[in-house]
Order: structure tokens, then C-alpha cells, then sequence
């Protein structure tokens, strides 16, 4: 991989860590919702709108290369 050594190594480290991090922030919301009941409406309704632009923002994206 470009005559770096432990490329393969690094990339599957870093691969790992963020797959840790991830898990952990999808952890964190689930146990805020459900748990402590830190998701007020507001709060809800703006996690759905940024869902829903993030999809939009991914169909524009793969529109745009056909």
C-alpha cells in the first residue's frame, strides 16, 4: 500500500475505531431518549428533519452521477 509498511494494520485500526465510535454515539442516543427522556418534541422533530435532509442530500448526490 504505497511502501507503507502497516498500512493494511492502520487502516483496519482505524476502520475499528471508528465502528467503536459509532456504536457509542448510537448507544448514547438511544439511552438519552429512552432512559433519562432528554428527547423533548423539539428535540425529535429536528433529529427527523436532519434525517430527512441527510436522505435528500444522499439522492441529490447519486442523481447528480446519472
Amino acid at each position: 500500500m504505497h511502501r507503507i509498511l502497516y498500512g493494511g494494520y492502520i487502516l483496519l485500526s482505524g476502520l475499528l475505531l471508528l465502528a467503536i465510535v459509532a456504536f457509542n454515539w448510537f448507544k448514547d442516543i438511544i439511552n438519552e431518549s429512552t432512559f433519562l427522556g432528554y428527547h423533548t418534541l423539539v428535540v425529535r422533530k429536528g433529529l427527523k428533519i436532519g434525517f430527512i435532509l441527510f436522505l435528500a442530500s444522499e439522492v441529490m448526490l447519486f442523481l447528480g452521477f446519472f
